[in-house]
């Protein structure tokens, strides 16, 4: 059986930026933001978790389905972006003119990245800082038992737990930290929240972590290219299929006839 023909067709191709690239930014942007949401709600919980092979299991798994989106999400981008330009091409060879607005909504190699880098940057700006700021995490000491505070009026037992009774404000290091830790928390759940070393360097690597998902989408957007030819082949396929049934369908109904016409 022959194969098919390739059946890529020619389109013009954008630029990295167009008019929609502010709208497809906070699109994606709020894709990380429920990302962040679901991770705090859903992830923190399982990093509590004892058993660290379900725990990791579930981290793993979520990450998983995070870049899978991102993927298919740039994948049909990418294909609908090609399309534009196989439209702009036909006008074109046609003797129209394309405005540079619509011209720029056609594909490029590079818009898709750049379009989920610009949505990602509310989230990337602190995890740079907050990389830079990175220190080991410590802990402070726990609470006292209710026992103590019975004997809270003696000096001589209330001075040596004054550090249990002393609160430190958050400052700017730990909204950054909750910021960025919504968005790499799989990872940390992936380490072990009692892994200090390992959370440390997760949040040196925090800006690589969460352009990951930009990274997935970028991937996604280079195929539409790849994803529009294979429509036209299964277009052109599928016309094949309908011409060939037709035949046969003529084939038989003169086969039929002939039997008539001897008689």
């Amino acid at each position: 059986m022959a194969q098919p023909k390739q059946a890529a067709k020619p389109f013009l191709r954008g630029g990295i930026t167009d008019g929609k690239t502010l709208r497809t930014a906070l699109s994606f942007f709020g894709g990380l933001a429920i990302m962040a949401f679901l991770n705090l709600v859903l992830t923190a919980t399982f990093v509590s978790l004892g058993a660290a092979w379900l725990r990791v299991l579930f981290c793993v798994s979520e990450l998983l389905i995070y870049y899978c989106i991102g993927f298919y999400s740039g994948q049909n981008r990418g294909a609908d972006a090609v399309a534009l330009g196989e439209t702009a091409w036909n006008r074109v060879n046609a003797g129209k003119e394309v405005p540079d607005a619509e011209r720029r909504l056609c594909w490029h190699p590079l818009k898709g990245l750049a379009n989920a880098v610009i949505g990602s940057l509310p989230f990337l700006i602190p995890a740079v800082i907050h990389a830079i700021l990175a220190r080991r995490q410590t802990f402070s000491p726990g609470v006292l038992p209710n026992w103590v505070s019975d004997m809270a009026s003696r000096p001589d037992v209330l001075e040596p737990l004054t550090v249990y009774t002393q609160t430190v404000p958050a400052g700017f290091a730990d909204i950054l930290r909750v910021v960025v830790r919504a968005l790499v928390m799989p990872f940390v759940g992936i380490a072990g929240g009692e892994n200090f070393d390992a959370i440390l360097l997760i949040d040196r690597l925090s800006p690589l972590f969460v352009l990951l998902p930009a990274f997935s989408y970028a991937v996604g957007y280079l195929l539409g290219p790849s994803i529009r030819t294979r429509v036209h082949i299964a277009v052109s396929e599928g016309e094949n299929k309908r011409r060939r049934k037709e035949q046969r369908e003529r084939r038989r109904r003169q086969a039929q006839r002939r039997p008539n016409q001897l008689n």
